[in-house]
């Protein structure tokens, strides 16, 4: 249906949807002769489908670009490329067209409070008279100045500030191209294109673009004209596709700018030739030129481009004769038969259990929230214990460090002895066994005062020594100072 130009709204599908459960008798929880708004999302993404904004597309366009339209044109246009040799050269085919600006820009979204339903953005007028742009590129991805239509009677040079260089300018009443026009561009087109020849242009076959002026200036030049099928621009016209749409919404986003950076200032006339060569090439990229004609099916020459989905509103508008009656007749909810495609509403649970549901899925949460705090403090208690012990264990080998060095003093202090003392010599041991015990005792405890009384002597000589040197250098840094 949307793709025939009959797409269904929000409220129809909801609509449909309503009557569809009604007629099969199954238990819903809808209400007011619609469904709700959690199932249309539930629908929308089970199916894959969005909610769009269509674009207009009046009854002639839907009527007239049909398949055998399409077919025609396409065979005229590989025997053109044929014939004049230009299937492997982008840089002698073109298109033109004429889009129109104005000094009204289109304001774009802007974030604002949720309580304010209505929202504004200043504009520098309510109505603008247009003015008109005429666009040229090839299929190569090049673009040629364009031309600046403004409806007055005379031109002023404050119109042509800041424009694009190369730019041409005219003017007409109504600010539409007309055939005096287009015929001095087209003097200008052959000016400023390379002198490759043959050259074609493809053109959606105005009433200003066909005189017979133009005609015999084309023949002159070698240049060929190429009139696209009536109301076919949104699907073969290669600017239409891929220039316009993003030439507009730079142009509103610099008539944007403009009025934030200039606050009480309204956009004139003369300010749009700067805001358009600020837009022109953002938009007029080779990309995007080269994209147009390569979704136009044009360059590279290419038919199957075009799909069934573009050309599906025409078929609405050419059925078979047996199928007259058929689309004339709307169809009834009675007569469908086979709802498991649209809906898949089996068992639908009340609101009740939905909201059970979500409470059990919170507490779930909560839960798990809790748990994972409860690692996290379980994991700083180790990381604690951890570093306590890692302490500990320094603590102890510096306590072993220190012993090490004692037991290192010690033994140089007795070499330091040993070596100051003459030899002595070995004596055989008495037989001690025959003393008594008074004896044993009293030569022990001689030995050991003999030792001690010793130890404590040279210690004391040692620690004099430390303290002299100690002495000697404060002495000598308070001469120093």
């Amino acid at each position: 249906m949307a793709d025939m130009g009959y797409g269904l709204s929000r409220d129809d599908i909801m609509r449909v949807a309503f009557q569809i459960v009604e007629k099969t008798k199954k238990p819903h929880p809808f209400a007011n002769g619609a469904a709700g708004k959690s199932w249309l999302q539930d629908f929308l993404s089970r199916h894959k489908l969005s909610i769009r904004s269509p674009q207009p597309l009046s009854h002639a366009r839907a009527q007239s670009v049909t398949d055998d339209v399409i077919k025609d044109f396409f065979e005229k246009l590989g025997g053109i490329f044929a014939r004049l040799n230009l299937l492997s050269k982008p840089m002698q085919i073109y298109n033109i067209d004429e889009t129109s600006i104005n000094v009204v820009h289109k304001p774009g979204k802007v974030a604002a409070d949720i309580k304010h339903k209505k929202v504004w953005s200043i504009t520098s007028a309510e109505r603008g008279k247009t003015h008109t742009v005429l666009t040229c590129v090839n299929a190569s991805g090049q673009s040629i100045p364009p031309l600046m239509i403004f409806p007055r009677k005379r031109m002023k040079e404050d119109l042509k500030e800041g424009a694009i260089p190369g730019t041409m300018f005219r003017c007409s009443e109504s600010g539409w191209i007309n055939q005096q026009l287009f015929l001095e561009w087209f003097e200008f087109f052959i000016e400023s294109i390379p002198p490759a020849r043959p050259v074609l242009i493809i053109e959606d076959g105005h009433a200003s673009h066909v005189s017979l002026d133009v005609i015999k200036l084309a023949k002159e030049s070698n240049i060929h004209l190429l009139c696209l099928p009536s109301h076919s621009t949104h699907i073969l016209q290669p600017v239409d596709v891929g220039v316009f749409k993003s030439l507009k919404a730079h142009f509103n986003k610099e008539c944007r700018d403009f009025l934030h950076s200039n606050p009480g200032i309204k956009i004139r006339s003369e300010n749009l030739a700067s805001l358009l060569s600020l837009a022109w090439p953002k938009a007029l990229t080779p990309m995007n030129v080269m994209k147009g004609f390569k979704q136009c099916g044009i360059f590279p020459l290419n038919p199957g481009v075009i799909s069934d989905r573009l050309l599906a509103p025409s078929k609405v508008f050419s059925p078979e004769p047996s199928e007259i009656s058929d689309c004339d007749k709307t169809p009834e909810i009675a007569n469908i038969s086979d709802f498991s495609d649209i809906l898949s509403l089996p068992k639908v649970p009340s609101v009740s259990n939905k909201q059970k549901e979500r409470k059990k899925k919170r507490k779930e949460r909560k839960k798990k929230r809790k748990e994972r705090k409860k690692k996290r403090k379980e994991r700083k208690k180790k990381r604690k214990e951890r570093k306590k012990k890692r302490k500990e264990r320094k603590k102890k080998r510096k306590e072993r460090k220190k012993r090490r060095k004692e037991r290192k003093k010690r033994n140089d202090r007795i070499k330091k002895r040993e070596k100051g003392k003459p030899k002595r010599r070995k004596r055989f041991k008495k037989n001690v066994s025959n003393l008594g015990k008074k004896k044993r005792e009293r030569k022990q405890k001689l030995r050991g005062t003999r030792r001690e009384k010793e130890k404590n002597d040279k210690d004391k000589k040692i620690l004099n020594k430390r303290r002299r040197k100690r002495k000697e250098k404060k002495k000598e840094r308070g001469k120093k100072n």
